[in-house]
């Protein structure tokens, strides 16, 4: 008995049915610059990890107050975990190295009996120069949420309040125009655009206008006295 094939002829319904749906994945495709690429890139810009160069920086900024171990940093950490994110020895252990090689940290290695040797690192006049640029930089006020957080700790502690001030206006500037291309990729949204990525969408354009609400507070606050002498890295 001969068996049938259902094997479809071109151009017949199964092979149409592929057509379209290819054609409708295109035309989704294409429709994604006009809202995800603003949105993604607002979200990868304010919340994605910390560069590893802002994050050698901070770990220069700890050392600036004193020596420390690689166990010392991690535990400081911890304890900011929810605003900057928590690192594993993994992390901390090469940029310890690549601050070694830079030769803006020392370390010292201390013998205890019955246990490994412990090594503490020291910031450098060299680390200090670094981190001071860093400090004034300009890339790191327009970097990420969570280098951000990491400088305002350290600006806080090694320059005036004038410094403080500026560094929150420079902040201030680059949510404000990251809200206005939020602003923009919501209304290209379109009526057809899925629950999901209209609370998404409203998510960002939340939280970028609290944290400006948050930085005209701040600045008010702070602009009332910018006298005073800068703390300083010690030495």
């Amino acid at each position: 008995m001969a068996v049938k094939s259902h094997r479809q002829q071109p151009g017949g319904p199964g092979e149409r049915q592929v057509h379209r749906e290819r054609d409708a994945r295109d035309e989704f495709d294409n429709t994604i610059p006009r809202w995800y690429n603003m949105f993604h890139r607002y979200i990868s810009h304010e919340m994605m990890a910390t560069s590893a160069q802002s994050f050698r920086f901070f770990i220069l900024g700890l050392l600036g107050e004193r020596a420390m171990s690689g166990y010392d940093i991690r535990q400081m950490m911890k304890r900011l975990g929810w605003l900057i994110r928590s690192p594993s020895f993994g992390a901390i252990y090469p940029a310890l190295h690549a601050l070694l090689e830079d030769g803006q940290v020392t370390v010292e290695v201390i013998s205890r009996p019955d246990r490994p040797p412990r090594k503490l690192y020291s910031i450098t006049e060299t680390g200090k120069q670094a981190l001071t640029a860093w400090i004034a930089s300009s890339d790191a006020a327009n970097g990420s949420l969570r280098m951000f957080i990491q400088r305002l700790i350290l600006v806080g502690d090694y320059d005036s309040t004038g410094g403080l001030v500026a560094h929150l206006r420079q902040r201030r500037e680059a949510v404000a125009t990251q809200r206005l291309v939020l602003k923009q990729a919501a209304a290209d949204l379109g009526g057809d655009a899925g629950m999901g990525r209209r609370l998404a969408m409203d998510y960002g354009l939340a939280t970028a206008s609290a944290e400006l609400d948050w930085l005209d507070r701040a600045i008010t606050r702070l602009s009332v006295d910018t006298e005073g002498d800068s703390p300083g890295i010690k030495t």
